[in-house]
């Protein structure tokens, strides 16, 4: 079994990650016609950690069960 060394609780607060890089990637009323290509490619960036997120599940399922390869 392994070891895992817990870490002492910081002093300050763990910021949010997704609110600050969203509000830097969504479009601005000033962009107008970009607003379409904006949400495309929100949703392929969505759609590539799906896939990124699936795959790391499924490597943990093989971790925690190798029985069932």
């Amino acid at each position: 079994p392994r070891r895992t060394v817990r870490r002492a609780p910081t002093s300050q607060p763990v910021r949010e990650v997704a609110p600050v890089a969203a509000a830097r990637t969504a479009p601005t009323p000033a962009a107008g016609g970009d607003w379409e290509r904006s949400l495309a490619e929100r949703e392929r960036e969505l759609e590539r950690l799906r896939r990124i997120l699936e795959d790391d599940r499924l490597r943990y399922q093989q971790v925690r069960q190798p029985q069932l390869q």
